[in-house]
C-alpha cells in the first residue's frame, strides 16, 4: 500500500461520515416541521371550537325567551305523518307485488290501478290513542281471507250463535208441540167426492186396475182432475215426495203422533217445514198412476198414529 491509497482511504471515510450526519440532520429537521404543523392545527381546531362555543352559547342565550314548541301543531301533524307513511309502504308492496309478477310490461302498466286498487281494498286500519283511525297495510288476499274464515268460524261456535240456534230450535218444537190432535178431533174432506176403494186393514179389499184383493191403509177419494186439494187439519209439511203408486204426496204432522198423507196431486203449494192451517191449499188433482187408471182421477187420502194406519172415516167430519 502507497501513501496515495492511504490518502484516498482516508477521504471516503470523511465523505462518508458527512453524508451520514447530512441523513440526520435532514430527518431531524423534516421532524421538527411536521411537529410544527401538528401543532398549528391543534391550534387552530382548538381556536375554532372555542369561538364557536362561545357564539352558540351567547345565541342560545340571547333566543331562550323567543323559543315555543308549538305541540298542537305537532299533534296535528301526527295523522298526516302516519297517513303518509303508511302509503309509502302500500307503495312499496304494490312495487313488490308487482316485481314479483312475471307479466308482460305492457300489461302491467295497463292494470297498474286495479292492481294498487285491489291491495289497497285490503287495508286494515288501526286505532292510535290521540290521534284517531289510520290505514295501516295488511297482510295478503290469502290471509285476509283465511282471517275472515276463522272469524265466522268462531262467530258460529261462539255461545251467543249457540244460544240463538237453541233459542231457534226451541221455538220450532214449541210451534209443532202446538198442534193437537187425539181420535175424538174431527177432520175435514181434502176434497167432495165419493170413496172408490174404503179403508180396510182387517181383511182385503178389492182394486180394479190391479184387479186383484190387497189391503188399503187409506181411503180412494173420486176427484175431478184439477180441483183443490185443502188441508184436512193444521199441522206442519214433514215431507214432499212422488211415488210411483201414489203420485206426488204430500205428509202432515198435525199432532200428538197423527200423520196425514195427500197422494195423487199436481202443482203442489207446500213445502216441506211449512205450517199450514186447516183447509189450506196443498195443491190440485192430478191425473191418476198406472195403479188407478180404471178408478179414474183420486185423492188418495191416508190417517197414521205413531206410523200405524187407522181408519180415516171415522175422523173426517
Amino acid at each position: 500500500m502507497n501513501y496515495y491509497d492511504i490518502g484516498n482511504g482516508s477521504n471516503n471515510n470523511r465523505h462518508r461520515k458527512n453524508r451520514v450526519r447530512n441523513n440526520i440532520r435532514s430527518k431531524r429537521k423534516g421532524l421538527r416541521k411536521e411537529q410544527i404543523i401538528m401543532l398549528t392545527a391543534s391550534l387552530f381546531v382548538l381556536s375554532a371550537l372555542t369561538m364557536t362555543g362561545v357564539y352558540v352559547k351567547e345565541k342560545n342565550k340571547a333566543d331562550n325567551d323567543e323559543y315555543v314548541v308549538d305541540l298542537s301543531s305537532i299533534e296535528k301533524n301526527i295523522p298526516d305523518k302516519v297517513e303518509e307513511i303508511a302509503e309509502n309502504q302500500i307503495e312499496q308492496d304494490d312495487q313488490a307485488s308487482i316485481n314479483d309478477m312475471d307479466v308482460d310490461p305492457a300489461y302491467e302498466e295497463a292494470n297498474s290501478g286495479s292492481v294498487r286498487n285491489s291491495v289497497l281494498d285490503t287495508q286494515d286500519t288501526i286505532q292510535i290513542p290521540g290521534v284517531g283511525t289510520v290505514k295501516e297495510s295488511s297482510h295478503s288476499v290469502e290471509q285476509a281471507i283465511e282471517e275472515e274464515l276463522n272469524r265466522e268460524q268462531n262467530l258460529e261456535s261462539s255461545p251467543v250463535v249457540e244460544d240463538e240456534v237453541e233459542a231457534a230450535a226451541s221455538e220450532k218444537a214449541v210451534a209443532k208441540k202446538s198442534y193437537q190432535f187425539s181420535e175424538k178431533d174431527q177432520l175435514q174432506w181434502p176434497i167432495v167426492g165419493n170413496v172408490l176403494i174404503n179403508y180396510s186393514m182387517d181383511k182385503t179389499i178389492y182394486f180394479p186396475t190391479l184387479d186383484q184383493y190387497k189391503y188399503n191403509p187409506a181411503i180412494v177419494i173420486q176427484a175431478d182432475k184439477g180441483k183443490a186439494v185443502t188441508a184436512a187439519a193444521s199441522g206442519e209439511v214433514t215431507k214432499v215426495f212422488q211415488d210411483a203408486e201414489i203420485g206426488n204426496a204430500v205428509v202432515v204432522d198435525i199432532g200428538n203422533g197423527y200423520e196425514v198423507t195427500y197422494g195423487q196431486l199436481e202443482d203442489v203449494q207446500v213445502s216441506t217445514g211449512q205450517n199450514i192451517e186447516t183447509g189450506e191449499l196443498l195443491g190440485k188433482v192430478a191425473d191418476p198412476t198406472k195403479y188407478y187408471s180404471v178408478e179414474g182421477s183420486n185423492v188418495y187420502f191416508k190417517v197414521t198414529h205413531d206410523e200405524v194406519p187407522v181408519n180415516p172415516m171415522g175422523q173426517l167430519d
